[in-house]
């Protein structure tokens, strides 16, 4: 797992995204778990369509697939980077 978060800090962000996704659309097409992810969006969402359903559930597949990567390379980006992508809110509070 190191040598992926390594190497997902040193690839472009675009082409890290387009990765995920990709990836995030193979385990979709793959129905890991896309019975349970549906039946739940039909108990959310029981005013939409299947068709619509399924839209959302793709997206999320998708979307899912492009944050793995990013959770992955966190450790391994430089302190400058870091400090543009994380905004602190109230951190004095939590201090």
């Amino acid at each position: 797992m190191r040598v992926l978060g390594w190497l997902f800090a040193r690839i472009p962000i675009a082409w890290l995204y387009a990765f995920g996704a990709l990836l995030g659309g193979l385990v979709w097409h793959l129905r890991i778990r896309r019975r349970v992810v549906l039946e739940n969006l039909k108990l959310a969402f029981p005013e939409k369509t299947e068709a619509e359903r399924r839209d959302i559930a793709r997206a999320t597949y998708r979307n899912l697939g492009r944050m793995i990567p990013d959770f992955a390379r966190v450790p391994y980006l430089p302190k400058a980077q870091l400090e543009r992508i994380f905004v602190y809110d109230g951190w004095e509070n939590f201090q």
